[in-house]
């Protein structure tokens, strides 16, 4: 799902957590049985956010960044990734391998083509501009998967 296959988690939707909410006892403070599942969801949810949260703290830490770095360097694009291994992909092949529905001709894409604009996006991608006028939103892990590719 985009760069965050790791972070779903399923939030059931009943009318407890409304009538919970509406009374100031929260729905995770239950010891309803018929409530197990939606206490269970929303603890998940609770881990997740502090692991996340811890791991963007221990890479800011050692990197000063939360999120990796991508940049141009001509005919390739060099992706840092947080713990300081750095990846290269071949720029057109990048741009080839965009996903979006305005990429329908991946074939036409000119050999000459480059990076103009690197902006990351959140911490898991990054928003490219080409010199063909194509914008492109990569997750890193897309990018570090082309570049797998590449490599063999």
């Amino acid at each position: 799902l985009f760069g965050m296959d790791s972070n779903i988690i399923s939030l059931p939707i009943v009318q407890e957590i409304s009538e919970h909410g509406d009374t100031g006892d929260p729905v995770v403070t239950s010891e309803d049985p018929e409530l197990a599942e939606v206490v269970k969801a929303y603890e998940l949810l609770a881990e997740d956010v502090v692991r996340e949260t811890a791991a963007i703290k221990e890479a800011k830490s050692k990197t000063g960044r939360s999120s990796p770095e991508v940049k141009s360097e001509g005919r390739t694009l060099s992706l840092t990734k947080l713990d300081g291994e750095t990846v290269t992909v071949d720029a057109v092949t990048l741009r080839k391998s965009c996903k979006s529905a305005g990429n329908q001709n991946p074939e036409l894409v000119d050999d000459t083509v480059r990076a103009t604009d690197i902006v990351p996006r959140g911490n898991y991608a990054v928003s490219i501009a080409w010199t063909d006028g194509h914008l492109s939103i990569f997750p890193y892990d897309h990018i570090e998967q082309v570049a797998a590719a590449q490599q063999g």
